[in-house]
């Protein structure tokens, strides 16, 4: 693994960032191609063409991808619930971004039902039970005065809570412990508790897009910038071990595009989106940092997002309360809604 220093290009200066450029040139051409298995796993992805951004279904690595959405407007961030039938997405097709659910069996879409008080709502995070669905909003985009926080949305009841106030976005690292990122650190939440604990980042790193946790829940995946002047500003992809602290650049790609990551459910991979000659690509890398393939997606491609049906979470039906108490009163024995065990 890779820290996130760059010793020998600090000191080597441009002719050392332009040899590792091309070596990185080489290493992107078409012809490094997806040769590996990934099981039986599906990708949404979003894809850019033109000014515009749509959903997209990979139904198998190296098949042709279906196109899931088709609006003038943005639809983009697609994220699979965890029982593969349906997915969450962003969309400004009503002219703000909002939530919208697509039915990935009839393909219907419909907008969540969420107050519309905020200017924005982003980065949505569907829970591991299915529950919940976390999410980020701000009342105005622009201004010193703006509210903004990480909230929950419970999918069955409609409620909607702020979990954190003043929080970009956040991560499930399991149906009750929540990780978000605020006030240049990773916070780790009990949605009944509290917070539990944090954790610091090196000078000059912060996550951008997204927060991607492993199955396990003891690292996680995002992308970030890269702190060294030589990597002109673009993003790279960071791995924190949460049982230690410590922080991997896994990439080190310098002056080349990334995105927002994600982890395959099985936790052997970790697939992101690359810049490649004007365009940009899927990835696929090891936990470790070496990369192992590539999608092979024409045009520019982002966000992807991996179900896995050997990976499959049972999301429980809603629970009619008042049948269950009124039944448990006949029985005299108490009632209420299971919980998940974890």
């Amino acid at each position: 693994m890779r820290k996130t220093s760059h010793p020998a290009l600090l000191n080597g200066g441009l002719a050392a960032a332009f040899l590792l450029a091309a070596a990185m040139s080489s290493l992107l051409t078409p012809s490094f191609a997806l040769d590996l298995n990934l099981g039986d796993v599906k990708i949404l992805f979003s894809k850019r063409e033109g000014d515009n951004y749509d959903i997209y279904l990979l139904e198998r690595p190296g098949g042709k991808p279906i196109r899931l959405t088709n609006h003038p407007a943005y639809d983009g961030t697609p994220r699979w619930s965890p029982d593969g039938k349906k997915a969450i997405f962003i969309s400004q097709r009503d002219g703000e971004n909002r939530l919208y659910l697509i039915d990935l069996e009839d393909r219907a879409i419909e907008p969540l039902k969420i107050p519309d008080k905020w200017a924005w709502i982003g980065r949505p995070e569907w829970s591991p039970d299915g529950k919940k669905i976390l999410f980020s909003a701000r009342d105005q985009l622009w201004g010193f005065n703006k509210e903004y926080g990480l909230y929950l949305f419970d999918v069955y009841s409609g409620k909607v809570s702020r979990l954190i106030k003043e929080c970009g976005f956040g991560a499930w690292l399991s149906p009750r412990r929540i990780i978000g990122f605020y006030r240049g650190k990773f916070h780790i939440l009990d949605v009944r508790l509290g917070e539990l604990q944090q954790f610091s980042l090196p000078q000059g790193v912060f996550p951008t897009l997204r927060i991607s946790p492993s199955p396990d829940g003891r690292r996680i995946v995002f992308d970030g910038g890269n702190p060294n002047p030589m990597s002109g500003g673009r993003h790279e992809i960071y791995l924190m071990d949460l049982t230690t602290g410590e922080v991997v650049n896994l990439t080190n790609s310098l002056r080349v595009g990334e995105g927002a990551p994600c982890w395959t459910p099985d936790g052997r991979f970790i697939l992101f989106p690359r810049e490649v000659d004007r365009e940009w690509d899927i990835f696929i890398m090891t936990p470790d940092g070496k990369i192992v393939g590539r999608l092979g997606l024409e045009g520019r491609n982002f966000s992807p997002d991996v179900f896995d049906p050997n990976h499959v979470y049972s999301i429980p039906p809603p629970i009619d309360l008042k049948a269950v108490l009124w039944g448990a009163v006949k029985r005299g024995t108490p009632g209420g809604e299971r919980e998940w065990k974890y």
